[in-house]
């Protein structure tokens, strides 16, 4: 039992959401599927611009999922994806840096090593003149332009319901899935959307 996950079908901890195999159950952000939506809102926001760039941080597999993720839906629209590779915070800042005149929009995915620098990632971005999206919306609430992904407090509901039916015996939401999304641009509303269901015996 675990709260969240990335993406578990491709991390292999699940075979599928659907027939996850084995005593396992848990919450899926599916923050590999969010990606084409990600890819649809900049180039409705940016329609005469088509460069964007995506950080990846090396090491962290469910960014690399992410990454390939934006590569194929930005191919689908006919957009360029310029991917910048990062290692550890010192690199964050020339990163963005190295980025300007060469990119129209960034995409940061959500991860340990950028949520923690997020409000420099947000400056470093503003200087640059780059528009910004996020697979979370606690960037947007530091300065960030806009993002698309979960709720992460509806997520944790979920998952306290799940944990309470467990130990009594009670099936979880077995062969269930929703895959649901909003976007959440500066000021909007907390999103409850974004996150898949799964369980298996």
């Amino acid at each position: 039992m675990f709260p969240s996950a990335g993406d578990p079908v491709g991390n292999k901890l699940v075979t599928s959401l659907a027939r996850p195999g084995g005593n396992v159950t848990g919450l899926s952000v599916q923050s590999s599927e969010l990606a084409q939506k990600i890819v649809e809102l900049l180039r409705d926001f940016l329609p005469k611009h088509g460069r964007l760039a995506m950080m990846h941080h090396i090491g962290n597999p469910v960014t690399a999922l992410q990454t390939d993720a934006v590569k194929a839906a930005a191919g689908r629209f006919g957009l360029d994806v310029a991917i910048v590779e990062v290692r550890r915070a010192e690199d964050i800042a020339p990163a963005i840096e190295a980025l300007k005149g060469r990119a129209d929009a960034l995409i940061v995915p959500s991860e340990p090593l950028y949520n923690t620098n997020r409000i420099q990632i947000n400056s470093w971005a503003l200087r640059a003149q780059l528009p910004t999206i996020y697979f979370d919306r606690v960037y947007v609430e530091t300065g960030g332009l806009m993002s698309y992904g979960p709720n992460w407090p509806s997520l944790w509901h979920r998952r306290a319901a799940c944990g309470r039916r467990c130990p009594a015996g009670r099936s979880t939401s077995s062969g269930t899935r929703t895959i649901v999304g909003d976007a959440q641009p500066a000021g909007a509303s907390p999103s409850s959307r974004g996150l898949a269901v799964f369980s298996g015996t």
